[in-house]
């Protein structure tokens, strides 16, 4: 299955559905995070185009602000201590979602902190006993570290 390019972003449009598929884009075609802000702002519509800045963290921000505002933190860090891996969701957008949940459930949080809170809902979350006991042995840092893991056992290599 080839890369497919995220539809452009509009003003009506869903946009937590959008991010999600734009982010699962960016990393699956490994565009280094400095390059994301270049590709979103190639996917906008006019009206989303101008209430961004340059900055991709910014652009995010803003565009989450505008389109999908962010709830109560406690509901969101509720949300996300019950938030487990749904059939027929990859690890990649699994990891996604949680890490869209933990912006919303702790913005002030240091990335370290988040990243651990993170590492272990994947572990917890994740839906393969297989993978989840290969995770609890490896020990991984950060979220990312897990996903390689459990990516790398998923696909037997």
């Amino acid at each position: 299955m080839g890369l497919r390019l995220p539809p452009h972003f509009s003003a009506n449009g869903d946009w937590e559905l959008w991010a999600s598929c734009f982010e699962l884009y960016v990393l699956q075609a490994n565009i280094s995070e400095g390059l994301w802000t270049k590709e979103l702002l190639t996917l906008l519509e006019d009206e989303p185009f101008r209430v961004v800045s340059n900055d991709y963290k910014a652009v995010y921000a803003c565009l989450q602000q505008q389109f999908a505002p962010v709830g109560n933190e406690l509901e969101w860090q509720f949300k996300i201590q019950n938030r487990v891996q749904k059939v027929g969701e990859s690890l990649l957008e699994y990891s996604g979602n949680l890490r869209r949940m933990a912006d919303k459930a702790y913005p002030s949080w240091p990335s370290t902190q988040r990243q651990e809170l993170l590492r272990n809902q994947f572990i917890q979350g994740v839906h393969s006993p297989t993978v989840q006991l290969l995770l609890m042995k490896e020990v991984p840092k950060m979220l990312d570290e897990a996903l390689k893991l459990a990516c790398r056992q998923e696909t037997g290599s």
